[in-house]
């Protein structure tokens, strides 16, 4: 969007995840967007 700037960190909530996934498997699908600081994957859920 023109004109749109953010800074700061914000947490992203990610749900319904597959057993076996990893933080492996889901910090480079972010780092598409942008740098991620930190990302922690919970049974079936995770934080990004």
């Amino acid at each position: 969007m023109p004109g749109f700037s953010s800074v700061g960190t914000f947490k992203i909530f990610i749900g319904n995840l597959a057993d076996k996934t990893t933080n492996g498997d889901i910090k480079p699908l972010f780092e598409k967007y942008g740098k991620v600081v930190e990302c922690d994957v919970v049974k079936n859920y995770g934080f990004v």
